[in-house]
């Protein structure tokens, strides 16, 4: 992916998986027969090399997963950042910022189908937000969830920090 402001740029894969630990909501966007859609989520990552899945879970129904399911081999973007704050370069307007880190990729979405995966998923986002809760999740939990994975080929961060 081209990004205009290579000295921001973020390639490091160690470092886009840090990113991705520290971030707290992330964003898809798709489309559906409504035009373009983005939801906020909870998620968490798992990688397998240059394999990146994002997982999520929500209801068996409604306009995300009705998306997912009549287009299973549309392209999809997920975004998540780290905001830090805003910064005051120069005590004038033009030189207002931000210090952040954020990681956009593009892939595909679907409904994960295996129950191990699933569980894997979503024992996954329990671990990220609350570890204390991390070993008690069951196969039976998967009865009131659906989980989604965004398969994401196409991946890359960008950073503005202090200097």
């Amino acid at each position: 992916m081209d990004m205009r402001r290579t000295d921001r740029q973020v390639s490091d894969p160690a470092t886009i998986d840090d990113i991705l630990a520290r971030a707290m909501v992330g964003h898809l966007g798709l489309v559906d027969d409504a035009g373009t859609y983005v939801v906020p989520f909870s998620f968490a990552v798992r990688r397998d090399g240059e394999r990146v899945t994002v997982y999520i879970h929500g209801a068996g129904h409604g306009r995300k997963v009705d998306a997912i399911r009549a287009r299973p081999d549309a392209r999809i973007c997920f975004q998540t950042e780290v905001y830090h704050s805003v910064a005051d370069l120069d005590g004038r307007a033009t030189g207002l910022s931000q210090w952040y880190e954020s990681v956009i990729g593009f892939g595909t979405a679907r409904v994960v189908a295996d129950p191990d995966e699933a569980l894997d998923g979503l024992r996954a986002i329990v671990a990220k937000y609350f570890p204390e809760y991390a070993d008690g999740v069951d196969p039976e939990a998967l009865e009131h969830v659906t989980m989604l994975a965004l398969d994401l080929d196409d991946m890359t961060g960008k950073a503005n920090l202090p200097a």
